[in-house]
């Protein structure tokens, strides 16, 4: 890869909660990282672009219940894939669709009880096993302009309840924080100031209202 370093084999891109523990680890170890001399009371900010959006939405969603210690004070998402049907959907036969297929190959790996490997055809699954430790930039080069369809059995694999599931699960759609959210998208720039949050009998991750 000219020098740069793929990610390890396994890697579960688009696995929603282990996305958000991710940070939420990297926040606490920082700040207990006593040669960085960091305040452990210091404000607390969270920002990431597109697939870091998703990750910092996921952390927000977590914080309160993995990390309660931390709080946090304010939010900035760019380009946030709030919906990952939808998102894949939209990208299904364009340039980027390998990241498309590079999600639902993390998915698998992180939910292996979903079964979605069985969805796709031996094709698939040999494409699967071959991009285990692809970079963005390969999955792009090596799947751009095709279509999940071409790896999978069914030719409509979005509308499989098990597919239609896991990525229900996965999506961010509920950012549980009662933090000020900077929302940037290219086609507006939203402020959502603090809100309360409610909690779910079935889901004990707290929602809040879509910014305006």
């Amino acid at each position: 890869m000219d020098g740069r370093r793929a990610p390890p084999p396994g890697v579960r891109v688009l696995a929603g909660p282990q996305a958000g523990y991710a940070v939420l680890d990297g926040v606490r170890a920082a700040r207990n990282f006593e040669p960085a001399g960091l305040d452990v009371n210091a404000p607390t900010g969270l920002w990431g672009y597109s697939g870091g959006a998703f990750a910092t939405a996921w952390a927000a969603q977590l914080q309160q219940f993995h990390a309660p210690e931390l709080g946090v004070d304010a939010l900035a998402l760019g380009e946030l894939p709030a919906d990952l049907e939808a998102t894949m959907r939209n990208v299904d036969g364009g340039y980027r669709f390998g990241l498309t297929f590079g999600g639902v190959t993390g998915i698998d790996r992180a939910y292996p009880e979903k079964r979605l490997g069985e969805l796709f055809s031996p094709e698939g699954r040999a494409a699967m096993q071959a991009s285990s430790a692809a970079c963005a930039v390969e999955l792009i080069a090596t799947h751009a302009f095709r279509s999940l369809r071409d790896y999978t059995i069914d030719p409509r694999p979005f509308d499989l309840p098990a597919l239609r599931d896991a990525l229900t699960v996965n999506s961010p759609t509920a950012v549980g924080t009662s933090a000020p959210i900077y929302s940037i998208t290219r086609k507006r720039t939203s402020w959502c100031p603090s809100r309360s949050t409610t909690s779910s009998s079935v889901n004990p991750v707290p929602r809040a209202q879509p910014c305006r």
